[in-house]
């Protein structure tokens, strides 16, 4: 029996595949660390290499003409430095100190909460901006990305969001993606649409109702 889903088309074409689930939320994990202020020297390396893995892509899209583009990333690239975001970061780590990466992520959610409250949808829907800029930071303390295992021939990558980075990371090897969340100005659909990438996002709770390996069929 099929199952038809509705969501924000925009990034046209049409993708026939086997759905691939992408896990959105990285699992926190905290060393057993007492000093507020090493971490929050391990904080501030992070925003410094996030930061400048940022503009990396910012500047690897402006070498392949993509000049609008780039742009998305020097925004999160300002964001990880954001002073508002430090400054909650740091309370949150003196509090506890055991436990950085809980604020960091509490605190992305807080500044994503007050971007959603404003009246302009455009501006809401930057609030999305927020969750790819926790996970950079996440990422930089690591040392590592978000796992993204290699897909099968013709993955259409099924996830509650993707970051525009991992848009980039999946251009080459994605026959298209379908997501929870987004909406036709959210950057991930502007960088599917610039790359030729058929997706849907804004499906809601009904993507988690699609499984590994089900047959799909996705109409941008």
């Amino acid at each position: 029996m099929s199952t038809s889903l509705r969501g924000v088309g925009g990034a046209p074409g049409i993708a026939v595949g086997a759905a691939v689930r992408f896990t959105a939320s990285p699992t926190v994990w905290q060393p057993a660390e007492t000093d507020p202020e090493l971490e929050l020297r391990r904080f501030a390396a992070a925003q410094v290499a996030a930061a400048a893995q940022l503009r990396m892509l910012a500047g690897q899209l402006r070498a392949e003409g993509y000049e609008s583009e780039a742009g998305i990333f020097d925004a999160q690239s300002l964001l990880v430095e954001d002073p508002t975001l430090s400054e909650e970061v740091a309370r949150r780590v003196r509090a506890d100190p055991s436990a950085l990466e809980a604020a960091i992520l509490a605190a992305v959610a807080e500044m994503r909460a007050a971007l959603e409250r404003l009246d302009d949808p455009y501006l809401r829907e930057r609030a999305a901006d927020m969750d790819a800029v926790g996970l950079a930071l996440i990422a930089a303390l690591r040392g590592a990305p978000r796992a993204m295992h290699a897909l099968p021939p013709q993955a259409i990558v099924v996830a509650e969001d993707l970051a525009p980075a991992e848009v980039i990371a999946l251009r080459s090897s994605a026959a298209g993606f379908a997501t929870a969340h987004g909406g036709p100005t959210s950057h991930t659909l502007i960088l599917a649409r610039a790359f030729g990438i058929p997706a849907v996002v804004g499906l809601g709770d009904a993507v988690y109702s699609v499984s590994n390996d089900a047959r799909v069929i996705l109409d941008g």
